[in-house]
């Protein structure tokens, strides 16, 4: 088993798919408030005399709508959150936010704002906490007009989600900025007590307004932002002790105005955010998430590509989805989208769905391996046993009910594995099974994948044909010979084939349907369960060495 894990290519999928269970869903909660700095801001600083703008490219890069004012190349953690939520569309800027849209929600976010009034001035113009809770008074009268009365506005913004997330500004761009006295008049403690209190009258204030389900976003680990690595890490890639640990001290505050808030107003709930220790997770375990470069900017000036944000129209990283950090401050699309995430399955304010993002990087985009061949069982099979005198079949409803196609014998009511894996990888099309496939269609490979299949042959024959471990594999071969005839000769079909990934997820029938099914089989009167691993084992060992095409790019599922 060990010599078998070496042979792995660890594919780590940093974001699925999202599951559309219907387009008539309403959403989780009838409206969402966002209030933040640069992280989530979407334009409202567009407009503003203000050097804390993103409305030119690179930003945007990967955003559908390109450049709108959000400060990475593509989605920011609450538009991936919105779209958790379920809202068919990501929430207005206050900038732009009009008429019945606002029921649906607002984004008061402004780039450079902080908790404290003065913190972000010298970069000009900005929305700070306070500015950003007028706007959301000012938001509650119109909701009023629009319901008829306070009553039912007050109804109505108390099923609303508030996601409030400021003070990395207030550390930035005025505490750890000598251009700024409050380092000199406030130790870290003093700074952080100042924040809450601020932090504190603001909430009242909200609170007062209708709003009641808070969800408080800690602050991040700055000190390891590229600006900071840049300017204060000897070695570009360790981290500003003093900086974070500051932070530390004013997170530990905010949870415990987490905690008073929620013993003091019974009819409002209150959720802490540890950014901090998610963010410590993606810096310290990068390639769990699909990450490659943890301490540089995707684009920027400078040591780190931290010293100054992206220039308009500067060349970007070709490679965003291995990088944390898009320019100086703030994490790309795809460290949005765990960010995201993570703080949306934490809330516990909705339904928890198992729901990812899918990151569209632009439909001209090539997969990211030219071909993907599949080997398993029901997990995985898309159709080979529809033709197939089996009982092991799913080409009937209700299977296939949330798949667009209907009922395709995938042993889901929608997607599998794979087919998310696809996704990801960059394919405009599901792999077609090997019943199907045809022509130039394998060339993108071919899903071998059999409902009841084992490693042993034997195994689930009770439930009648089935393509084992070995029998996928004689299609393999029959499929490799048909790609050197596609590609001309052998030398051009190993050289194709060794850049494909190949899947292979079985076993399962082989305990399910063998070992411990014994009116049917003898095999667990035959092998202890050392001996029986051993001996599937061997057997898949057989398999993984019959073509020299297999060469390098395998995911098994144990």
């Amino acid at each position: 088993m060990v010599e078998l894990r070496k042979l792995c290519v660890v594919l780590v999928l940093v974001a699925a798919a999202v599951l559309n269970y219907g387009a008539e869903a309403e959403p989780q909660a009838p409206c969402y408030f966002i209030f933040g700095d640069s992280l989530v801001d979407n334009g409202n600083n567009n407009q503003l005399n203000s050097l804390a703008r993103a409305n030119y490219l690179p930003y945007g890069i990967d955003f559908p709508n390109g450049p709108t004012g959000r400060f990475s190349n593509g989605k920011t953690t609450v538009d991936v959150i919105t779209e958790l939520l379920g809202f068919d569309d990501y929430i207005s800027p206050y900038s732009t936010a009009r008429g019945q849209d606002i029921l649906r929600g607002v984004n008061y976010a402004s780039a450079a704002a902080g908790i404290r009034e003065e913190s972000g001035q010298h970069l000009g113009a900005r929305i700070t906490f306070r500015g950003q809770v007028q706007n959301y008074r000012n938001t509650v009268q119109q909701v009023v007009s629009l319901l008829g009365d306070e009553d039912n506005a007050a109804d109505y913004l108390s099923k609303c989600i508030y996601s409030i997330g400021l003070g990395s500004n207030d550390y930035l761009n005025n505490y750890f900025m000598p251009l700024y006295s409050s380092s000199r008049q406030y130790t870290p403690e003093q700074w952080a007590d100042v924040l809450i209190q601020e932090y504190s009258r603001q909430l009242s204030t909200m609170y007062d307004y209708g709003a009641r389900k808070f969800v408080l976003t800690g602050v991040g680990q700055i000190g390891c932002s590229p600006n900071e690595l840049a300017q204060n890490s000897p070695d570009g890639r360790t981290c500003v002790e003093r900086i974070n640990s500051a932070n530390e001290i004013f997170n530990s505050k905010l949870k415990a105005l987490v905690d008073q808030f929620n013993n003091n107003r019974s009819d409002a709930k209150f959720i802490y955010i540890n950014v901090y220790g998610i963010f410590q997770d993606i810096i310290n375990n990068p390639s769990q998430y699909g990450f490659t470069v943890t301490n540089t900017g995707c684009c920027g000036v400078g040591r780190n590509n931290g010293q100054i944000t992206c220039l308009p129209l500067q060349t970007p990283c070709q490679n965003r989805r291995q990088y944390v950090f898009w320019d100086a401050f703030h994490p790309t699309e795809v460290a949005n989208a765990v960010l995201g995430m993570r703080s949306y399955s934490a809330q516990k304010l909705c339904v928890v769905f198992v729901v990812v993002v899918m990151l569209n990087y632009g439909a001209q985009a090539q997969p990211q391996a030219p071909c993907y061949f599949i080997f398993g069982d029901s997990l995985v099979d898309n159709g080979n046993n529809n033709q197939l005198n089996s009982l092991a079949r799913a080409n009937y409803l209700p299977y296939g009910i949330d798949f667009r196609n209907g009922p395709t014998g995938r042993f889901s009511n929608g997607k599998t594995t794979v087919d998310v894996i696809t996704e990801l990888l960059g394919f405009d099309n599901y792999i077609s099974p090997y019943s199907t496939a045809r022509g130039q269609d394998i060339l993108r490979g071919v899903n071998y994948a059999s409902a009841a299949a084992g490693i042993r042959e034997e195994t689930g024959q009770q439930l009648g044909a089935r393509i084992s471990f070995r029998g996928q594999v004689q299609n393999y071969r029959n499929t490799v010979q048909q790609v050197v005839s596609l590609l001309g000769d052998e030398d051009s079909a190993a050289d194709y084939l060794s850049k494909c990934i190949y899947s292979i997820g079985l076993g399962s029938n082989d305990y399910l349907n063998n070992y411990f099914m014994p009116l049917y089989y003898s095999s667990s009167r035959q092998y202890t369960p050392e001996q029986w691993a051993d001996i599937l084992i061997q057997e898949y060992t057989r398999h993984l060495s019959v073509s020299s095409y297999l060469q390098n790019n395998f995911i098994f599922h144990f």
